[in-house]
């Protein structure tokens, strides 16, 4: 097979344009490995994707508002929520760890990626399971555990 990289500027063949930019958004984001989800200027989760649906296994209705935040271990939780608060205020990216609910009952912990995007009207989050990274290196995840926000 004879593979080779056309320059960005060249037509790309075969590809035709979809639809609008949201619906190709939701299906970039339903495929990605990550679970997603996004927040509106309210603070109030707007977008969660597919991903992110069956870690949890909740309905959209169920995490939409402040729903994502439900499943989120108890010990946890302030911390998180303070977290996210401070960084959306702030406007500036955040990342942390946590623990959230999957859908067969077991508490899994996750490291928690976010950034204001459109001028910091919204913010967009990631998040992966994180439990081999976490027994790789545990003294740097601790520090994390213990309520700091790391940024870049």
């Amino acid at each position: 097979m004879n593979a080779r990289a056309e320059p960005a500027s060249a037509p790309r063949r075969g590809i035709r344009r979809r639809g609008n930019a949201a619906d190709d958004f939701r299906l970039m984001a339903d495929c990605a490995p990550v679970m997603i989800w996004v927040s509106g200027p309210d603070r109030r989760c707007v977008y969660v994707n597919r991903p992110w649906l069956e870690f949890t296994g909740c309905t959209l209705e169920e995490a939409l508002d402040h729903g994502w935040s439900e499943g989120i271990h108890p010990e946890d939780r302030d911390r998180v929520l303070g977290a996210h608060e401070r960084a959306f205020a702030a406007i500036e990216p955040f990342e942390l760890e946590y623990r959230l609910l999957r859908r067969d009952g077991a508490y899994r912990w996750l490291l928690d990626k976010g950034v204001p995007s459109r001028g910091a009207v919204r913010r967009a989050t990631s998040s992966r399971c994180c439990r081999d990274r976490k027994s790789a290196v545990p003294g740097k995840r601790a520090a994390r555990r213990g309520g700091q926000i790391i940024k870049n």
